[in-house]
Formats: structure tokens, C-alpha cells, sequence
């Protein structure tokens, strides 16, 4: 007998991962979460991507961030001490709500936030 080969879910969710169980990555619940008693299934990431591509993304993301962190760590250090505060003073106004990118490019501009 042939044994016809299930087609290979895309991403798994939370739950299923937890319990290792087979996931079908039925929305907006799979067949083993309502089985399970569950209302809705909880998916980390994009659904459109597998877990491995999902992770990916997620690692060149963070890279990128801790590119930028120390940008920002450099010119902090090369900066006279009452620039480098000036611009910790208006990140710390900024509750830390500033866009990393945008203080990059400031940083090749010779910007930094102090005007």
C-alpha cells in the first residue's frame, strides 16, 4: 500500500508546538486545537512564512538592530561628553520611542539629534 504523504504545514502554531503535536496550520483554529478544546490558535510570526524563514527574518532584523546600537555606541563615545549627553537627554524625552534608522542616517549626516 502506497501511504499518500500529508502536505507539510507552512507554520505550526503555539500551542501544537508546545504539546509536539501535529499542527494541519488550520485558521483561525487547527484540527488539533479544537479538538483540544481551543477557540483559536495563536501563530508567532507572519503565516505566510515556515517557522525556519520566520526565524530568519527575525535574526537579519537583529542584526540589523545591533548594527545600528553600535552606531549609536560609537558616536556616543566619540562625541565631547556635553554632546553625548544632549543626545542621550533627547533619546530619554523621546521615552525611547526614537526610529534606529532615522538616528543612523542622522549619524552620517552629522546630525545626532542636537541642533
Amino acid at each position: 500500500s502506497v501511504r499518500r504523504k500529508r502536505p507539510q504545514t507552512r507554520m505550526t502554531c503555539t500551542p501544537c508546538r508546545r504539546r509536539k503535536s501535529k499542527c494541519d496550520g488550520g485558521r483561525p483554529t487547527c484540527t488539533a486545537c479544537a479538538t483540544a478544546g481551543l477557540q483559536k490558535c495563536e501563530y508567532d510570526g507572519d503565516p505566510d512564512l515556515t517557522r525556519a524563514a520566520a526565524l530568519r527574518k527575525r535574526h537579519d532584523e537583529l542584526e540589523r538592530r545591533v548594527v545600528l546600537y553600535e552606531q549609536l555606541f560609537a558616536v556616543l563615545s566619540d562625541r565631547p561628553e556635553f554632546k553625548s549627553i544632549e543626545i542621550l537627554r533627547r533619546i530619554r524625552r523621546a521615552n525611547f520611542k526614537i526610529d534606529l534608522e532615522e538616528l543612523s542616517r542622522s549619524f552620517s549626516h552629522g546630525d545626532v539629534l542636537v541642533r
